[in-house]
């Protein structure tokens, strides 16, 4: 006779991931035993989808080795700062990792703030989101101007993250947190076993010095 089999729930198709691997792209097959209640079983068992060639995905089999970055950033306290979190994913140990300029669709992702220095605390900058506490978990109260606002899912593979400006004496530093998903953790801290969560540094009142320089030099 014939009929469907359906999936319903579950977790999805995972695997673990150990050190930086080249994309690819796997023929995926599933396999199972099929049998009634009277304990009749498929003349084929065990029935395989997907052979040969591997089963067919709407948006392809391809696998890349990704995780979410942070980029440092520093400026005046009296402007609003971009710090920049992205997504990206390992090419080659040549390249590296690259912005995933594919990636639409990361989500579940929310920032903390914390780790402040100096003249900066925690209500004096904030995310530029919807609102409080926004899709970030750390947005502004008042919703940020539209092309400032946190994108979750990202655009490009990047999440748009901008920190309101501290104003005028609040010169200072703070350390944004990134709750990620486990496949986009990274082994950020060599010292410790396994993979951290992204975290980067937002400076206030560091200013970029003068670019015509014709000899620097620095003694330590």
């Amino acid at each position: 006779g014939q009929g469907t089999l359906t999936f319903s729930g579950g977790a999805g198709l995972s695997f673990s991931r150990g050190s930086e691997e080249v994309p690819f792209s796997p023929d995926i097959r599933l396999a199972t035993t099929l049998a009634d209640g009277d304990g009749a079983t498929a003349i084929s068992n065990p029935v395989v989808f997907g052979d040969p060639g591997g089963i067919l995905f709407d948006s392809g089999s391809g696998m890349r080795y990704g995780r979410a970055r942070f980029i440092n950033a520093y400026g005046s306290e009296l402007v609003d700062l971009a710090l920049p979190l992205r997504t990206e994913y390992f090419v080659d140990a040549a390249t590296g990792f690259v912005p995933h300029i594919d990636d639409a669709c990361s989500a579940g992702i929310t920032v903390t703030l914390g780790a402040f220095t100096k003249n900066l605390s925690a209500a004096e900058t904030c995310i530029f989101d919807s609102g409080s506490p926004g899709s970030s978990g750390s947005g502004c109260v008042a919703a940020g101007p539209p092309a400032l606002q946190f994108r979750q899912p990202p655009l490009g593979g990047d999440f748009n993250l901008h920190l309101a400006a501290p104003g005028e004496g609040n010169d200072g530093s703070t350390t944004a947190t990134a709750d990620v998903p486990p496949w986009l953790e990274y082994d950020w801290n060599s010292i410790t076993p396994g993979n951290e969560d992204p975290s980067g540094t937002a400076v206030f009142g560091i200013y970029e010095g003068q670019d015509r320089r014709i000899y620097i030099r620095e003694l330590y």
